[in-house]
């Protein structure tokens, strides 16, 4: 894989920003009617609001909608403490070698969900299922340490949320 130029990797962000800042009342807007209550603090001038205060009055059509949606996500594509995936060789593999590189890749799909159940995938995939249905879903796979060796995480593309 090339690498890309600086300039060409501003200019892209930049196309990225830009296409952002068009949708961002559109995605602000996903935001408060899927998630009201998220940004009441924020809008509040008096210290004595909480963060069961909402602003406006909401119907709860749209947060019934994400709340299923993640639902529906997790239990179809990522379902908790299940072996998902299983990782087997391709048609390009001649038939003598399939059988061999099959148990490498069953070994490999072993470690790979015994790394997932030691990390917060499956707090973090929720949560960007939770953006992906506004459209813009991210989630990061760091490196983790000895406890747990993968640290996902889930970003907002809009900072500030």
């Amino acid at each position: 894989m090339s690498r890309l130029k600086i300039e060409a990797l501003i200019e892209r962000v930049k196309r990225s920003r830009a296409e952002i800042d068009a949708n961002r009342s559109l995605l602000e807007d996903a935001d408060e009617y899927t998630n009201p209550f998220s940004k009441s603090y924020l809008n509040s001038n008096s210290s004595a609001q909480t963060l069961t205060t909402a602003t406006k009055s909401y119907d709860s059509t749209a947060m019934i909608a994400s709340n299923n949606f993640v639902n529906t996500m997790v239990s179809k594509f990522t379902p908790q403490f299940q072996r998902w995936a299983e990782l087997h060789v391709g048609p390009a593999v001649p038939e003598d070698k399939r059988d061999k590189i099959d148990k490498a890749l069953e070994k490999i799909t072993e470690i790979i969900f015994a790394n997932l159940a030691a990390s917060n995938f499956n707090t973090a995939a929720p949560e960007m299922y939770r953006e992906l249905g506004k459209g813009t879903g991210i989630l990061f796979c760091l490196e983790g340490d000895e406890t747990m060796p993968l640290n996902f995480l889930s970003a907002p593309i809009m900072p500030g949320r």
